[in-house]
Parts: C-alpha cells; structure tokens; sequence
C-alpha cells in the first residue's frame, strides 16, 4: 500500500489514524502487532486522550510504515517543542 501523505499540522492521533485504516487495521489489530492485549490504548491515542510514549515512537512509525523522521518530528512538535526546535535549528545551520 502506498505511503499516506501527511500535513505537517496533522497530530500524532491523526496520523496513526489515518494510516491504520489506510492498511485496513482495526486497532485491536495494530495493539496487537505493537505487543498490547486490548485495544483500548489505541484508541485513546487515536482521541487524543492518552500521552505519546516516547518508547513507542520507532515501534509505531516502523508498524504503521510511516517514515521515521517524519513520524519523530511530530512526535517532537506535541510533546518535546524545544527538542525540535534545536532539531530545526542544527539543520538549518548546517544547511539540510
């Protein structure tokens, strides 16, 4: 399956909104290949009502097949707004 385009305002819910049901996962599908019993996890990422961990970023972008960086620099942006912007600021000045 192609890869799901995304905004760069779109949130961490969105985005692994969008891509489990572009893959056609119910969550209860995609908790499970990410090790969680119940679905109950996802769905409250997927609302907004449970906090990103930051040990789930890699394992969530790599299941979803979303690009790394991508799903990182999101990630960033919700929660570590300071980390990205020393991000933003090395790849500015090292021109990247």
């Amino acid at each position: 399956m192609a890869f799901t385009t995304f905004d760069e305002n779109d949130t961490l819910a969105a985005m692994v909104k969008m891509r489990r049901t572009a893959l056609d996962l119910t969550q209860l599908d995609l908790a499970k290949k990410l090790g969680y019993t119940l679905s109950n996890f996802i769905g409250m990422i997927e609302n907004g009502h449970a906090k990103f961990p930051r040990e789930k970023v890699i394992p969530f972008a790599d299941t979803l097949g979303i690009p790394r960086g991508v799903f990182i620099r999101a990630w960033l942006k919700q929660y570590q707004t300071d980390w990205l912007e020393i991000v933003e600021f090395k790849q500015e000045w090292l021109g990247n």
